[in-house]
């Protein structure tokens, strides 16, 4: 459980279960849609881990942009769009580990509930080796 407390004007402290806290809202920190947009990024790449901790060779590097995208004029709802990039070893299956990406975005608690509202991009990138006499 999370609490939220009201400081004044429109931010508030969020506490976390480990007694971590982050000012929230506008002019703080973090606004709440950064936080949705950190909560999504942070699921789909806890979900990837998951489903990647015995994949040999193992992932080298998972790093993601997330913003959120505001509702527009269109009535089009708002949502997140998520960049990731994924490091891999020159020894990887570089379509097996894009496989696996794809299938942690549909398996991501909270990417199921964002749907539609959710775009998501990714580049997995091979880290080679450099030749000794380099």
């Amino acid at each position: 459980m999370v609490e939220l407390v009201w400081d004044a004007g429109r931010f508030g402290t969020a506490t976390a279960p480990s007694g971590m806290q982050v000012t929230v809202g506008e002019d703080a920190h973090f606004t709440p849609d950064d936080l949705l947009a950190l909560a999504t990024s942070s699921c789909l790449m806890r979900t990837f881990l998951r489903l990647t901790e015995t994949e040999q060779p193992p992932i080298l590097s998972f790093a993601a942009t997330a913003r959120p995208a505001p509702a527009c004029e269109s009535g089009a709802a708002a949502g997140v769009t998520i960049h990731a990039y994924l490091v891999v070893s020159a020894a990887a299956d570089t379509a097996a580990v894009q496989d696996r990406f794809n299938r942690s975005v549909h398996a991501s608690p909270i990417a199921q509930l964002m749907g539609n509202r959710l775009t998501v991009t990714s580049d997995v990138r091979v880290l080679r080796p450099v030749p000794a006499d380099e």
